[in-house]
């Protein structure tokens, strides 16, 4: 049987503004406080969010984190990302790679969450992947306490450079309708990458496909791919964590039945 170190970790894009096939309203402070601390009991120990997810998603995921004690916070791997931002008067997200917008970035975020245990590279392009100011502005991540980099790629030019460049962790997109990322997905799972894989769902749409697949499904068909790291799923309803949680446990359990039938 292959062997997997794969966990369920939860993308925080739905605490910070409306998001995905049926987006739903913003939560508050408190509501969305009380939202990841529920998701903390119930044994989540990723959160993945971004300066672009609003002008609230870090900020209430950084006044959680600041009510962990040391050895609970020392549980929690805090991921974040550089590159795209987020206007507040427009109320829209846009990118910007220069080398000062990236520093302000990060200083940003440490600001907001205290620590940052994985950056990554937002709104990816190959471009971006080659500049000089990127390489510079990892360097000043590092030096300000960032433990980890990598690249969150969407399309396979930037996803595929992202390996050949060396990076060591990398999130992208796989699902039932997202073959185009398979090859990328499967060569960085040969390789050890530790990947982030997110869109499970394909952003909620495949949950109300009457002919579609159950959740446990959905998860079982990105999890034949044996790779280490995580599957994020995105929501703001504690309700909906628990049917998550639950598929994905069973999605687990399919692909490993299946692997005993085959072997």
């Amino acid at each position: 049987m292959t062997e997997r170190n794969v966990q369920l970790g939860l993308g925080l894009i739905n605490i910070g503004m409306k998001w995905g096939a049926r987006p739903v309203s913003v939560p508050g402070e408190a509501e969305a406080v009380a939202f990841v601390e529920a998701a903390y009991e119930l044994g989540f120990r990723l959160f993945d969010t971004a300066p672009s997810y609003g002008d609230s998603s870090e900020v209430k995921l950084g006044i959680f984190l600041k009510n962990l004690s040391r050895d609970e916070r020392g549980l929690v791997t805090v991921a974040t990302k550089f590159g795209e931002h987020w206007d507040n008067e427009k109320g829209a997200a846009y990118g910007d790679h220069s080398y000062d917008a990236l520093c302000r970035s990060v200083e940003q975020s440490l600001r907001r969450l205290g620590s940052i245990d994985l950056l990554q590279l937002h709104r990816t392009t190959v471009e971006v992947l080659r500049s000089a100011d990127l390489a510079k502005a990892w360097e000043f991540a590092l030096k300000a306490g960032v433990k980890k980099i990598g690249v969150s790629a969407s399309t396979p030019a930037p996803a595929a450079l992202t390996l050949e460049l060396g990076y060591g962790v990398m999130q992208m997109p796989y699902n039932v309708t997202r073959e185009d990322m398979g090859p990328v997905f499967r060569e960085a799972a040969s390789r050890g990458v530790e990947l982030l894989i997110n869109r499970p769902y394909q952003a909620g749409a495949s949950l109300y496909d009457e002919a579609g697949l159950s959740r446990a499904a959905l998860f079982a068909h990105v999890l034949s791919v044996p790779f280490q790291g995580w599957v994020l799923t995105g929501t703001r309803s504690v309700e909906h964590l628990k049917e998550n949680l639950g598929a994905f446990r069973q999605a687990l359990d399919l692909v490993e039945q299946n692997e005993r039938k085959t072997n």
